[in-house]
């Protein structure tokens, strides 16, 4: 087996010596709607995120970056003639064209990787995707 790339190793060295911190996943009533009620949403408050993470990067840019998650999510999520098309193409041609969620799990990488580079690893902190944990939750590793 070869060894692991360099990135992977320096990735490692930098491992958490804290425990993560987490924002939970809440369930919006006002923007949930009868073709899609259970959009996952992630507490964007500024007066609700975790002590720990306001201490380490400031609350209103934290909840802009919770803000333009939650977008993100909610546009993949929505279901629409278009996703029924896909779907009903690819059950029945067995083909799977790439959905809208899929292009908003992609999105959604990219703009994760974008903010932890810009703002959240200069402080200490490392964003992890919500889509690994089932959008339960976001889980903010600290890292040295």
């Amino acid at each position: 087996m070869p060894p692991p790339p360099e990135s992977f190793n320096h990735h490692q060295n930098q491992l958490q010596t804290e425990p993560p911190i987490f924002v939970d996943r809440a369930f919006d009533v006002a923007a949930a709607d009868s073709s899609n009620p259970e959009v996952p949403r992630f507490v964007a408050s500024a007066a609700l995120l975790p002590h720990r993470l306001k201490s380490r990067i400031d609350a209103d840019q934290a909840a802009a970056v919770i803000d333009e998650i939650n977008a993100i999510i909610n546009r993949g999520c929505h279901v629409t003639s278009t996703s029924i098309q896909q779907a009903l193409i690819a059950f029945f041609l067995l083909v799977q064209p790439r959905s809208d969620y899929d292009k908003m799990l992609d999105e959604l990488d990219r703009f994760i990787d974008a903010e932890n580079k810009r703002l959240f690893e200069p402080n200490g902190l490392r964003l992890r995707n919500p889509h690994r944990v089932a959008f339960l939750r976001l889980e903010f590793d600290v890292i040295n």
